[in-house]
């Protein structure tokens, strides 16, 4: 049922949570360097060609350290919860895993969740992605493919076709989300006001 559905998902979300103050930190750590290294390339003055606003700035370095944050989170979560040896699946069946039970339509579906950060900040911090959808997709693809393959070497985790797929589409979808939003914001900006 659909309550249960939720309940799963309710009681998945609560680990990953648990990691967030650890995640923070790290996130802390990399905008923090990221500063530093700003610091030091603004003294020796602008790269040619590239001038960024005070805006721009803030926003790049909350981005990198939204994805610390989200990064240490994810490896946290799909990996190094995980004692190795502990998963020795392997389901390369497309949706084996969705239909079967609400504990595993809630798998799904969380897989998707898990990957739409990654298509949301990529994006933000690489620019060409933002009109380049299949770019930001690509390297979920890659990164996911990446991790269930450390995962079934380790045997940290269940190697499934499905976290594949999922995690590319929630990649997608994220990519959809911030596309459509800084297309409001450009179209905002570009608005004569009268």
């Amino acid at each position: 049922s659909k309550l249960q559905l939720w309940n799963y998902m309710f009681q998945d979300m609560k680990e990953p949570v648990s990691y967030l103050p650890q995640a923070i930190l790290i996130g802390l750590a990399a905008a923090g360097s990221f500063l530093l290294f700003a610091e030091n390339r603004i003294k020796k003055g602008p790269l040619p060609g590239r001038s960024r606003s005070a805006g721009r700035h803030a926003v790049l370095i909350f981005t990198l350290f939204l994805l610390a944050v989200y990064l240490t989170v994810l490896l946290q979560e799909a990996f190094f919860s995980r004692p190795p040896g502990s998963r020795t699946s392997v389901n390369l069946e497309f949706l084996g895993t969705w239909g079967h039970s609400a504990q595993g339509n809630a798998y799904v579906i969380e897989n998707i969740i898990m990957f739409i950060p990654w298509g949301m900040l990529l994006p933000l911090l690489i620019a060409p992605m933002q009109k380049r959808g299949w770019l930001c997709v690509l390297t979920a693809f890659l990164a996911s493919v990446s991790l269930e393959t450390v995962q079934y070497l380790t045997q940290r985790g269940h190697c499934q076709l499905d976290d594949v797929i999922m995690n590319t589409l929630g990649a997608f979808a994220g990519w959809l989300v911030i596309r459509v939003m800084l297309g409001v914001i450009s179209h905002f900006r570009n608005y004569p006001s009268r």
